[in-house]
């Protein structure tokens, strides 16, 4: 079964010996299989493969042997890497559309959205770009998120009132 499995930046395995991960090599896993326990994991598509994802690589793989499914879910006795890439720069700009995107349609509902927000995007596009730095991005960041407590408390408040009234 062709499968999707994600790797932290250091491209280690995350449990047993924790061993660097290297497209064209085999790995398998000794003892019974159980999922989320022993074996070696990957799902049919990449997205579902990213909700469980340690960090930013991406390995394009294929599961043989015993095979066990459960949910989006399967592992194998083995699993050779075909190939694997950083995705962490594409990973940054979904995020980014999405947000945009979400932006956008509250705006279309005719809700208010902080301009801390949007200057939140743009820094965060500047950054994409290297244009901007770290601590701008944190900052811009830091703001965004304010301006998301304030709109939840003022949602809350709102609807306590409503609820009062």
């Amino acid at each position: 079964m062709l499968g999707w499995h994600w790797l932290a930046a250091d491209r280690r395995l995350r449990y047993g010996e924790r061993k660097l991960v290297e497209a064209g090599k085999t790995y398998t896993a000794e003892g019974p299989l159980k999922m989320c326990v022993n074996g070696m994991h990957a799902c049919r598509r990449a997205l579902d493969a990213l909700q469980h994802a340690p960090g930013p690589v991406v390995c394009r793989v294929r599961l043989s042997g015993e095979l066990v499914h459960e949910g989006d879910k399967s592992l194998a006795r083995s699993r050779p890497v075909l190939w694997m890439a950083d995705a962490g720069p594409i990973l940054h700009e979904f995020a980014l559309t999405v947000a945009t995107d979400a932006l956008g349609f509250a705006e279309a509902r005719g809700e208010v959205v902080d301009p801390r927000s949007w200057e939140a995007l743009r820094v965060k596009t500047r950054w994409l770009r290297g244009l901007a730095t770290n601590q701008e991005l944190s900052a811009a960041e830091s703001a965004a998120e304010s301006a998301a407590e304030s709109a939840a408390e003022s949602a809350a408040w709102n609807a306590a009132w409503n609820a009062g009234w």
